[in-house]
């Protein structure tokens, strides 16, 4: 089964290279649909495969001579670190308020639905939202904080999500994002 798991893995990851999004969206679902882990169990298994994956994902970036904006950069890190925390936080409380594995998969998968459908339609008429160039310390750092929860609770790593509003909230090109 282990073999199982790494392929799963690794075809997400690669997925998520090529389009840019990360694998997290892909490794969850499947996993919550073989069923033989709890949902806390897959939000490390994903989480830990996109936060490798991001880290090589960024270092080719950087090799590659792509110019990050440093500050904005760190602001979104301390944010999403931050956010992740209170997220894993939030998520260990629903477990326990839910206290039905199958209830709350549900409704992750849900609320990951509704987002990835955003995202969709955002893509497909981008005329939909407007789109902005913030560069106010806290604002940004509130952004990844919203974001650094929305993965940490969703267990996904953040990809589409984080690359989406990314665009939205600070006019970079997907790259950047």
């Amino acid at each position: 089964m282990a073999i199982i798991y790494f392929l799963i893995g690794l075809g997400a990851t690669i997925l998520g290279a090529i389009v840019g999004l990360g694998g997290g969206v892909i490794i969850k679902p499947v996993l919550d649909s073989l069923g033989n882990y709890n949902l806390e169990t897959i939000n490390v298994l994903s989480s830990f495969t996109v936060l490798s994956m991001a880290i090589v994902s960024v270092l080719k970036q950087i090799q590659s001579g792509i110019k990050l904006e440093k500050r904005r950069t760190l602001l979104i890190a301390v944010g999403s670190i931050l956010g992740g925390i209170g997220g894993k936080y939030f998520f260990n409380l629903f477990m326990n308020l839910i206290a039905n594995n199958a209830l709350a998969t549900a409704i992750q998968a849900i609320i990951l639905a509704l987002l990835l459908s955003f995202i969709l339609a955002i893509s497909v008429k981008p005329d939909l939202v407007k789109t902005f160039d913030i560069h106010n310390n806290l604002a940004i750092l509130l952004a990844g904080i919203i974001l650094g929860f929305i993965a940490a609770f969703l267990g996904i790593g953040g990809g589409p999500i984080n690359v989406a509003f990314l665009i939205l909230l600070l006019n970079m090109d997907n790259k950047k994002a």
